[in-house]
């Protein structure tokens, strides 16, 4: 065999194995790939407390909650008594006031933070005593503070976090270390020839630390991203049946009458979980919030594990693991003066 071609081969070889691993990131699925379908049976938890929930994490017994209301901003719920133990926390300006853009991060299963982008702070506190332990500026520019807004923040430990910042023109995210400047990893470029608008992708952001993976879920699009933590695309999952979008995609999405995906993500160890709508927001209301909804739980690979299904509309959702090792979720009723419920599988189909 002449030189020429042994490197005629060798370069159709490398050619090849490009394709294939182009190809091998696009997965399309359907609903039926989902060999085990859960119904979830709910049971409300009645406090006496007003409660105006945006976002919730559960670590053991206790449930953190961020409200919207403009005093004690946060609550944690004791799951055993239904007791609210603790609340604090006001919006405003002042230096112990809490802004409009707060997070809750779970950092372990005895530590969770606040993070509020309004203050450029990150709070760390500890369970059961439920005490701050510190606090912290977490971004800086030249000395200078930089507001950056995020959709959703997640943390890799207490001094790491990735998060995804929108403007109007421009959705990207960020990957920031405490006290230095936040590093550009992703600027979702194969999203923009397809989509004249950032609207489009906009999403929920979710990490593993042990898989080094951020998932990436849409919230007008049944797809989600899969990436390494240098923001490298890994694998799309493109979920069938999905929301039509029109021929010609308009320039801005219509947040009353666009089909809504991908609204909330969580994640375990070994599997991560994604809330799915399938419906507008006017669809949401002509109904009085009345309408089913899905969680999905996916490997880190991205593939399909199990569709739980609920009978009633939730705007968020924390994960309950028990010591069978199946995950009860916790689930926001925007409508009842008592929206936290509990969602266990009641039976299979």
């Amino acid at each position: 065999m002449t030189k020429n071609l042994k490197f005629l081969i060798f370069i159709v070889a490398i050619a090849l194995s490009a394709c294939m691993n182009n190809n091998n990131k696009l997965s399309s699925l359907h609903e039926s790939d989902f060999q085990t379908i859960v119904k979830l049976q709910e049971n409300r938890i009645k406090t006496n407390e007003v409660l105006n929930i945006r976002q919730l994490i559960a670590l053991d017994s206790l449930l953190i909650i961020n409200n919207s209301r403009n005093d004690s901003v946060f609550m944690v719920l004791n799951l055993n008594t239904s007791k609210i133990i603790k609340s604090w926390g006001d919006r405003g300006r002042g230096p112990e006031e809490y802004g409009t853009w707060t997070h809750l991060l779970k950092i372990s299963d005895e530590i969770f933070q606040i993070a509020d982008f309004t203050k450029n702070r990150i709070e760390t506190y500890k369970i059961p005593d439920l005490d701050l332990t510190n606090s912290r500026e977490i971004i800086k520019n030249n000395d200078i503070r930089k507001l950056e807004i995020p959709q959703r923040i997640s943390s890799l430990d207490d001094n790491h976090f990735f998060y995804d910042n929108f403007s109007e023109d421009k959705l990207s995210i960020k990957q920031m270390t405490i006290g230095e400047i936040p590093i550009e990893i992703n600027q979702f470029d194969h999203m923009k020839d397809l989509f004249p608008t950032p609207w489009y992708y906009t999403g929920t952001l979710i990490l593993n630390k042990n898989e080094q993976k951020i998932v990436y879920a849409y919230r007008y699009l049944r797809r989600f991203d899969i990436m390494n933590f240098e923001g490298e695309l890994i694998k799309t999952v493109k979920m069938t049946p999905a929301p039509s979008l029109q021929s010609n995609i308009e320039k801005d999405i219509n947040l009353e009458k666009t089909i809504m995906c991908y609204m909330g993500a969580k994640d375990n160890k070994n599997s991560f979980f994604l809330l799915y709508l399938g419906y507008s927001a006017e669809e949401l209301m002509l109904n009085d919030y009345n309408l089913s909804c899905f969680i999905e739980e996916y490997n880190w690979d991205g593939n399909p594990i199990k569709r739980y299904e609920i009978n009633r509309y939730i705007s968020d959702f924390a994960i309950i693991t028990n010591k069978a090792q199946s995950p009860s979720f916790i689930g926001i009723d925007v409508i009842d003066e008592n929206p936290i419920i509990v969602l266990n599988e009641e039976n299979y189909k």
